[in-house]
């Protein structure tokens, strides 16, 4: 792995792109989770005859990311390493 002072700006912002990735895509699958796991409780205990009067705290199912809000979340990083430097 290459250190930080050896990377070209190509590979910085690549780098940037992927943790902007890999942030949306944790809380894609952290959100989706939360949204399934509620709605298979929910209806495995109406199936049994219970009442369900709590809410999901997910309301609508969670879309995979775009390529645009990856971008979007990219220029949020970059913006910050930059103006904090």
């Amino acid at each position: 792995m290459t250190t930080t002072c050896n990377k070209n700006p190509y590979e910085l912002r690549y780098d940037i792109y992927q943790q902007a990735s890999s942030r949306l895509m944790d809380k894609y699958f952290q959100e989706h989770a939360l949204w399934d796991g509620f709605d298979c409780w929910k209806r495995d205990l109406e199936a049994e005859g219970g009442t369900v009067t709590a809410v999901n705290p997910v309301k609508i199912r969670p879309a995979f990311p775009t390529h645009e809000e990856i971008l979007e979340e990219a220029e949020k990083i970059y913006i910050f390493v930059k103006d904090n430097n």
